[in-house]
C-alpha cells in the first residue's frame, strides 16, 4: 500500500520487514541545501542527511513556511533536497531518558538519531494517542523535541 503524500521511517523493523508511517496532511517541497543551511549550518549537503543538524534545519525551514514541522530529505541531489512539511502534527518536548523507556537504544548517549530513536519516538507518540512520530527535530543534552503526527 502506498503512502498518501509522503511518509517516514522505518519506525519499526523486524528482520527484513520494515514499517513506515504515511502522512496525508503534508506537502513535499524542493529546497536547496544552501537554504537549509541558513536554518542550521550543519545541514550543508547530502552527506549531512539524516543527522540531527538536518532534522533541525528541515523542521525550522518548514515552520518558517507556516507548517508545524517537517522531515526528510525524502529525495536529494548534490545541491537540493525534497522535504516533507507537515500540518497535522504537534511538537512535543521530552527527554532521552523518557525515550529510552520506549526503546533502550535511544538514550541520548550511544544514539541520538537513528533506528532505535525512530522506534522510540514512534512508540512515545503512539502512547500519547498519535499515529506515530519523527525526530528529534531539536536536541540539547537530555532534551529532545519530537514531532507526533496523525496520518
Amino acid at each position: 500500500m502506498g503512502c498518501y503524500s509522503s511518509g517516514f521511517g522505518p519506525v519499526e523493523n523486524d528482520g527484513d520487514v520494515a514499517y513506515a508511517t504515511c502522512v496525508a496532511a503534508a506537502d513535499v517541497i524542493g529546497v536547496s541545501f544552501a537554504e537549509l543551511s541558513t536554518h542550521h549550518g550543519g545541514c550543508n549537503g547530502p552527506a549531512a542527511s539524516g543527522t540531527g543538524a538536518c532534522n533541525a534545519a528541515i523542521s525550522r525551514y518548514c515552520t518558517s513556511r507556516g507548517y508545524v514541522s517537517g522531515f526528510g530529505p525524502v529525495e536529494q541531489s548534490a545541491t537540493d533536497a525534497w522535504v516533507t512539511c507537515v500540518r497535522a502534527a504537534a511538537k512535543v518536548g521530552t527527554t532521552y531518558t523518557e525515550l529510552s523507556t520506549h526503546h533502550g537504544g535511544c538514550n541520548g548517549t550511544t544514539e541520538t538519531v537513528g533506528c532505535a530513536c525512530n522506534a522510540a519516538i514512534s512508540r512515545f507518540c503512539v502512547s500519547r494517542g498519535y499515529t506515530s512520530g519523527f525526530g528529534p527535530t531539536e536536541m540539547s543534552g537530555d532534551y529532545a523535541e519530537v514531532v507526533c503526527v496523525y496520518s
